[in-house]
């Protein structure tokens, strides 16, 4: 029981001249006070366990973003419009896998009941949506520079929008973040607590 409700003492036994009325009085006065502390207690417990769920869900979100982030930055880097044949169907190959296992590892984390949740779920998949759309661009472009040749034209014409899209893919992932901090309740404490979160914003650089 909460603490609050143990210290609560009603007197049932009426001091003298007190009427039997009183005493009802007063058990319906303590009673109530009771019930009050008790659901306040409730309802502590369950933001407390709702900030949980959404801290948790928010930590491993960012924690996957950021690491997918750092090899499609990886990537980017050294996929350029000179990058021979197979250096650039290796480069959209590793792309694509981490892509995908991004995507995979979003869907494996349920997005917690808490206060906000229809929203946050739209954002989320959002960024999904955005992702496997990435996923078929590249499977494209492999696709197109197994086809057409190890013409430097052919691989540019590749790797030049494909490396714009994931660029753009990093960029969305952070938007997301910010847009789950702007989610009032339980996810903005989230965003706001997690350190690999508050790196991810936009406004905070690679």
């Amino acid at each position: 029981m909460d603490n609050r409700a143990q210290m609560v003492h009603c007197p049932f036994v009426p001091s003298h001249g007190e009427s039997s009325g009183t005493r009802a009085s007063v058990v319906r006065v303590c009673a109530a006070v009771l019930v009050a502390l008790l659901a306040l207690g409730a309802a502590a417990c369950g933001e407390s366990d709702s900030q949980k769920q959404a801290d948790e869900y928010a930590d491993s979100l960012c924690m996957s973003i950021s690491d997918w982030q750092q090899q499609i930055n990886s990537i980017v880097a050294t996929l350029t419009p000179g990058s021979p044949k197979q250096v650039a169907q290796t480069k959209l190959e590793q792309a694509k896998a981490a892509t995908v296992s991004l995507v995979s590892e979003i869907r494996a984390l349920p997005v917690p009941e808490v206060d906000g949740a229809s929203e946050a779920k739209q954002d989320i998949d959002q960024l999904v949506t955005s992702a496997e759309s990435t996923v078929t661009t590249i499977e494209a472009g492999v696709t197109q520079i197994k086809s057409f040749g190890t013409g430097a034209g052919n691989v540019a014409t590749v790797v030049v929008p494909i490396a714009a899209q994931l660029t753009k893919l990093v960029t969305d992932a952070k938007t997301t973040v910010a847009s789950l901090e702007a989610v009032q309740g339980s996810f903005e404490k989230a965003v706001k607590n997690s350190d690999t979160c508050q790196a991810l914003k936009p406004d905070q650089g690679k």
